[in-house]
This record gives C-alpha cells, sequence and structure tokens, in this order.
C-alpha cells in the first residue's frame, strides 16, 4: 500500500504496557492476541501507522514473528471529518435491523477504496476473494455514502428468488400466509423501489387487508365499474386482458387518465404508488377488487 515504512531510533520513546490496575494497554495486548490467534497479516486504517512501530518492538522482544502489515485509507464522512459514531458512522447490526443484506454491504466496502477489475462479482464473496489485491487499493480516503449502499442493496435483493422474499416477508407478518403466489407476482415490480423486506411488506398489505379510505368526493364511475368487473370473462382472467378491459372502461367512460387509474390505485390499495393496476386487481380477484372499488368509492 504504502511501501516499507520506518520509524527512526530514538522517535518512538518509552510506552506504557501495563495501567497502574494492572490491565495491559491496547498497543500490548492487541500484538500478543496476534501471536497467539496466529494473525499473518493485519490490514487495517492508516490513523492506526503510529501504532505500528510500538506493536512491532513488543513482538521483536517477546522473539515472536512479524505479521505483514498494510494500512488503508481512512473513510471520511460527507463533510470530509473521520467518520465517527456523532458523523454518520453506524454499525454492521444496525445497518442488519434496517435490512441491508451482508453481500450487500461486503460489495459496498469493496468499492469504497478497491480498483475493482470490470469482472469480479462484488456480490460474490469468493470471487471478491480470489481477486482481491492490495495493490489495487487507492491511497485518497474514500467517503461514505449511503446512496451507493443503497444501490448495492438493490442490486443485492435483486438476485434472490421472488420465492425466497416472499417466505421472508410470511416470516415477517404471518397475516401474508397463503398469499405465497401473489406476493411472488408482485415482488419483481416493487423490488427497485422498495429494496428491503420490511418495506416490501408495507408496500404489500393490501393483500392482507382491505386499506382504510377516506376520499373527499364520491368515485362516480365505481359502481358501473365494480358491475362490469363481476361480469368479466373468468376464463380470460389475466392481466393483459384486465389491462385492455380498464382502457376500454375508460375509453368509454370519457374518463382521464389522472381521474381514474390514481383514484382507482387508492381504493385498491391505500397507496399512491405500487404494482401495475391489473396485476393488482388480478392478484386481489375480481370479487375483491370490485367489492374494494364499489365500498370505497360510493
Amino acid at each position: 500500500m504504502r511501501g516499507v515504512q520506518t520509524f527512526p531510533a530514538g522517535t518512538i520513546g518509552d510506552f506504557v504496557i501495563q495501567r497502574s490496575d494492572g490491565t495491559p494497554t491496547y498497543i500490548f495486548a492487541s500484538a500478543v492476541d496476534d501471536y497467539l490467534t496466529k494473525i499473518t497479516h493485519i490490514i487495517r486504517g492508516d490513523e492506526h501507522i503510529p501504532n505500528t512501530a510500538r506493536q512491532i518492538a513488543i513482538l521483536d522482544m517477546l522473539n515472536w514473528p512479524r505479521p505483514v502489515f498494510a494500512h488503508i485509507p481512512m473513510v471520511l464522512a460527507t463533510d470530509r471529518r473521520k467518520l465517527s459514531k456523532r458523523n454518520g458512522s453506524k454499525t454492521i447490526a444496525e445497518y442488519r435491523d434496517e435490512g441491508f443484506l451482508p453481500n450487500a454491504i461486503l460489495a459496498y466496502l469493496a468499492t469504497l477504496s478497491w480498483n475493482v477489475e470490470n469482472d469480479v462479482d462484488l456480490l460474490n464473496l469468493n470471487d471478491m476473494a480470489a481477486n482481491f489485491k492490495l495493490e489495487k487499493i487507492v491511497k485518497s480516503s474514500p467517503v461514505h455514502d449511503e446512496q451507493h449502499l443503497l444501490y448495492w442493496q438493490k442490486k443485492a435483493i435483486s438476485l434472490l428468488k421472488p420465492e425466497n422474499i416472499a417466505a421472508q416477508i410470511i416470516e415477517l407478518d404471518k397475516n401474508f400466509t397463503g398469499h405465497e403466489k401473489n406476493l411472488t407476482l408482485l415482488i419483481p415490480e416493487l423490488i427497485n423501489d422498495l429494496p428491503f423486506v420490511k418495506d416490501l411488506a408495507a408496500g404489500l398489505k393490501f393483500l392482507t387487508a382491505q386499506p382504510e379510505i377516506k376520499l373527499d368526493a364520491e368515485i362516480t364511475w365505481a359502481k358501473s365499474f365494480s358491475d362490469e368487473l363481476l361480469n368479466f370473462d373468468e376464463n380470460n382472467w389475466n392481466s393483459e386482458a384486465i389491462e385492455n378491459f380498464l382502457r376500454t372502461f375508460m375509453k368509454a367512460n370519457k374518463l382521464k387518465g389522472r381521474e381514474f387509474f390514481h383514484p382507482m390505485r387508492i381504493l385498491l390499495t391505500g397507496l399512491e404508488h405500487g404494482a401495475p393496476l391489473p396485476l393488482i386487481i388480478y392478484a386481489l380477484g375480481k370479487n375483491e377488487s370490485a367489492e374494494r372499488i364499489l365500498n370505497a368509492g360510493c
């Protein structure tokens, strides 16, 4: 990383290895721990460079082998100050609780300083390890970027099968039990905007319960739409046919897209955005969809 580092004799001085209460200091304890755990390589932030000479001195005095030391750039906050708990830093546990996937975090950390070759799959730990080279670490300090982390989260969750994500949603909320098919259908439509399991669960809650809707005005087309939907041919119940039905109804009733599609989405899901309406209606079924439109729209 930084080539051979030298520490001129006389610049280190005496340093404490044991406190007055008998407990060892970090410098001493880390050197002993590295030896006992047979550490061969130490890769850490460059703020630890001053500690290295002291740790080497302890190892040499005890006739223990020196590990290979490499010091990588310190990660900075967006204001280019040291990342800390008070300045944008979070623990891995906090990111895990927020729903970030392990391989997303690993890929993000790898790209902070590593000049990665294009053909390296950063979401595959084995591929990452096989291609990692210290000499590819850049010397300038990277800046922590939550949006870049989110990018890797989207990439990571997109690799999961919808069935696996559906299982996680059901584990999170048992009310989704029995909705596996519909979850699997709708998840791919939402995953880019909702790349966390808990957010997907919230965005698909309408599958398990009718939303509580209060509209300022009556939806004049609600009853006629519900009646026509109930007469929809069961043998032709698919998203493409439903889309054609929606557009035919809108045109026949001289409705604009905004005054038709937007209220319908709210009536069906209680949400402003989501999966395509034909898929939502298909998932809910014509009876449930017609009932929601009629009850909330009139």
